[in-house]
């Protein structure tokens, strides 16, 4: 008949290393907003003298708030430094009153930024700094970080990318101290869109994202050569897909939650194959089995044995109808010659060896479940 071939066996038993999960990653904190800058209250008095404020170097508001710097036109103008009564400080430059240029804003909390100013309000380039260690260089627009800039948090997390509004949003790559690394699309904060991300140990996935989770098309592979093309919603294989192991197996058809679940074809390297229902990894329900040497087998299975009502057809013509019970035949059955003769027969072990290729190592003996899941 034919060598011997192991069916289930070979493409998981060799170990796929489990598909990566989000769990590993390190997300940000919720919370990395800025306070807003707060403006001198209440207006400068112009003290009862000829010149006004021009000319002042220091003033007091009733409020406890003061300045120290250069007036003109009476208004803040110039290099100084603002404090407020609640603790909050600036250095730097004034514009008709307003903070304007390169200055240095610290709050009561600690939060630090230093960098540009337009007409009050952090715009351009700029650092800022949480007590926590945090810290963020880039683009401020009108308060929020807004354009291209980079945020590391202090246990080790990175992004460098776009933002708007404060936000991520648009390409950007995040990394994580354990080595694992995301490059790709962000909307609303999240993962989403295309991009690849690559865990620590070496797997890889890219294709769709959705809300920080792996959804659409996309490519899994794994450091062992195995490799998953197809469907995912919810970071699950789910859909129909591709799954090819390192030594030549190959399934193509439905994944439900990461397991082989659905129609679906196998098919090994000696030219083996089969198509038909799967349920977890397994052959069951109806499929056909088709060995290398041209024998085949139509009918049900359940957990990779034949069990149910089948047909076994031979090579030369010939076939068996029956019933089947853990591979083997069982009660009466209908045997048809190769010139087409029907006879019943009863089951024996004479018809049961010749309906198994390879005889002990046949692909169906040999099966085990798939495993494929995570």
């Amino acid at each position: 008949m034919m060598g011997a071939a192991t069916a289930f066996a070979g493409p998981i038993a060799g170990g796929e290393p489990g598909a990566p999960k989000y769990d590993v990653k390190i997300k940000p904190k919720a919370e990395i907003l800025a306070p807003p800058v707060v403006r001198p209250s209440g207006k400068v008095k112009v003290p009862p003298k000829k010149d006004g404020l021009n000319g002042l170097k220091e003033y007091q508001w009733e409020s406890g708030d003061g300045y120290k710097g250069g007036f003109a036109g009476n208004q803040m103008q110039g290099r100084g430094v603002f404090t407020w009564a609640n603790g909050n400080r600036y250095e730097g430059a004034f514009v008709n009153g307003l903070m304007h240029g390169r200055g240095i804003f610290t709050w009561a909390n600690g939060d630090y930024y230093e960098g540009n100013f337009v007409r009050g309000h952090r715009a351009g380039m700029g650092i800022f700094i949480w007590p926590s260690g945090d810290r963020y260089e880039g683009k401020f627009v009108a308060d929020k970080r807004s354009g291209y800039g980079v945020l590391t948090w202090s246990n080790g997390n990175r992004y460098e990318g776009n933002f708007h509004n404060d936000i991520r949003s648009g390409k950007g790559v995040f990394t994580w101290p354990n080595g694992s690394r995301y490059e790709g699309d962000f909307v609303n904060d999240k993962e989403s869109g295309k991009g690849i991300f690559v865990w620590f140990n070496g797997e890889r996935y890219e294709g769709d994202f959705e809300d920080d989770k792996r959804t659409g098309k996309g490519v899994l592979t794994w450091p062992n050569g195995n490799r998953y093309e197809g469907d995912f919603e919810e970071d699950l294989r789910t859909g129909t897909g591709t799954f090819t192991w390192i030594n030549g197996n190959r399934y193509r058809g439905e994944f439900n939650r990461n397991h082989i679940t659905g129609q679906g074809q196998f098919k090994w390297p000696n030219g083996d194959s089969y198509r038909g229902a799967m349920v977890r990894g397994q052959m069951s329900g109806w499929g056909v089995f088709v060995w290398n040497n041209g024998d085949r087998y139509e009918g049900e299975f359940v957990e990779n044995k034949r069990t149910g009502k089948g047909v076994y057809i031979w090579a030369d013509g010939r076939w068996f109808e029956g019933n089947f019970v853990r591979d083997k035949l069982v009660g009466e059955g209908v045997l048809s010659s190769a010139k087409g003769e029907r006879v019943k027969s009863e089951g024996n072990e004479r018809i049961n060896g010749q309906m198994n290729p390879g005889g002990e190592t046949s692909p169906i003996r040999e099966s085990k479940p798939m495993r494929v899941s995570e």
